[in-house]
């Protein structure tokens, strides 16, 4: 490993190289790592776990390289296309900084990112929702029907948001896709990228952030001083049914898993660990987005304000 990163002048010779895994996610579509140089934290590593399941992996790699240049995502040091590889410089996230201020930088961060019109030929979110409601369409007929009204939720997203509200959008803006300390925020993995209410991102960072009603209203204020509250729960719905999809649409052997439902209404809470079988967690992963979903979903029947 020492010779690669030498190979592309990310280290000395001499350096001591370690890679450290990081924790799994839901996806599980990327090995990530962090890189240390001589027991120093430098780079993040990032490698598909499947090559040929990561189609667009190049127009990420353009979106990376034209965020990386305007300070939005890491510094992007070295890809490479066939392996599916990126290395970014190391942002150290700074946990003990004032929620205040946390919200302040990642906003800040997330309106230039809204601003800087990300505009691709491919529409990746287009792409995914496709995908998620695919694999819904094939659920066993005793889990699909749980999630119908979630699938209706996301088939009929764009009836909540007008034009007027419309940004090309991250559309995974959780808290594991931002890195911040007490001087700059940074967001990360752009493979959702495409037009949304300018309310989807908020959403998703409130619901993964667990905020509460004050600081859902510090984090619209920050944005925009003229905000839509209802406009923005009405999006914290969707993207709750969005997530209950998309993680649900993960699971490919439900032969494996018991069905044992979670009670559970904390939409991020992610109970995955090397021990436990990966379907299984899914699977209450999706049915805590569920169950938030259905206990919030009477704001979709409520008349859309513009």
């Amino acid at each position: 490993m020492n010779e690669f990163f030498y190979k592309y002048n990310l280290c000395q010779k001499s350096d001591e190289i370690e890679l450290v895994s990081m924790p799994p996610s839901p996806t599980n579509l990327y090995a990530t790592c962090t890189v240390l140089v001589n027991n120093e934290q430098k780079y993040f590593y990032k490698k598909a776990v499947d090559v040929k399941a990561q189609k667009y992996f190049e127009d990420e790699v353009n979106i990376s390289i034209k965020l990386s240049n305007r300070k939005i995502t890491p510094k992007l040091l070295y890809h490479e296309l066939d392996e599916k590889i990126l290395i970014t410089e190391y942002i150290q996230n700074d946990s003990n900084i004032t929620l205040h201020k946390k919200l302040e930088l990642v906003i800040g961060k997330l309106k230039k990112f809204h601003q800087a019109e990300v505009v691709q030929e491919k529409c990746f979110y287009d792409i995914k929702k496709e995908f998620w409601l695919n694999q819904y369409d094939k659920l066993p007929k005793d889990i699909k029907k749980d999630f119908d009204m979630a699938a209706d939720a996301l088939k009929n997203q764009k009836k909540f948001y007008d034009d007027r509200d419309e940004v090309w959008s991250h559309n995974d803006c959780h808290q594991n896709n931002i890195l911040v300390n007490s001087e700059v925020a940074f967001l990360i993995d752009f493979d959702q990228v495409g037009p949304n209410s300018k309310y989807f991102d908020l959403a998703t960072l409130s619901l993964s952030l667990e905020l509460d009603e004050e600081h859902d209203r510090f984090l619209l204020q920050t944005y925009s001083r003229e905000y839509n509250y209802k406009k923005f729960l009405q999006q914290k719905t969707i993207c709750a049914a969005q997530y209950a999809l998309a993680v649900i649409s993960l699971i490919d052997n439900f032969e494996s898993i018991t069905f044992e439902k979670t009670n559970s209404t904390r939409p991020f809470f992610w109970e995955g660990n090397e021990k436990e079988d990966i379907n299984f967690s899914r699977f209450k992963l999706a049915h805590n987005f569920l169950n938030y979903f259905n206990q919030v979903q009477g704001r979709l029947r409520e008349p859309f304000t513009i």
